[in-house]
């Protein structure tokens, strides 16, 4: 009997879960709790952005919001502005660099389709770091990847933004 003198393994997290059951957590994306985010992720209708940077993001959002295709009536729009920085790093003695930052800074803003009012904006920024080669191509070819990890990478922050607007939106006060 000696596992009654030793507090059990299984005490500590057994505490823990009742502790998170009590404080009302809800996963965000639990058919049971929320399937409203997801029909209303799915009702919303994403702008056009401009340049081909926003093109890519508006793609990336369309699977991740509208994975069944665009909708026909839609409930809310989706507003996006992207704004691209690059700043170098790592400077040779020459005074060239060889290595780069690519900051993508979206500002958004969701609106219901009908009135125009406007439920939620935000914004969300992603950094994402590059190799400046003796290639241009090559420097070419990082720059686009760099590119398109970043806007991969705000299209799942401003879902799970919105994710959590309309989970907080549908709970009863």
């Amino acid at each position: 009997m000696s596992w009654l003198r030793r507090p059990a393994p299984l005490a500590m997290p057994l505490a823990l879960l009742i502790a998170l059951g009590a404080c009302g957590f809800r996963p965000l994306y639990s058919e049971r709790h929320n399937a409203g985010v997801t029909a209303a992720l799915a009702a919303t209708r994403i702008e056009l952005i401009a340049d081909r940077t926003g093109q890519k993001l508006h793609n990336f959002l369309l699977d991740r919001l509208n994975p069944k295709g665009r909708v026909a009536r839609p409930r809310y729009g989706l507003k996006i502005k992207v704004q691209t920085q690059r700043r170098e790093l790592g400077i040779r003695k020459d005074e060239t660099a060889t290595r780069a930052n690519l900051t993508l800074t979206a500002s958004y803003t969701l609106r219901d389709w009908r009135t125009g009012r406007s439920l939620y904006e935000g914004f969300s920024r992603s950094t994402n770091s590059y190799n400046i080669l003796e290639s241009d191509f090559a420097t070419l070819a990082a720059l686009n990847d760099v590119t398109t990890r970043a806007a991969r990478e705000l299209s799942e922050k401003i879902k799970t933004r919105l994710s959590i607007f309309f989970s907080q939106a549908r709970r009863p006060r």
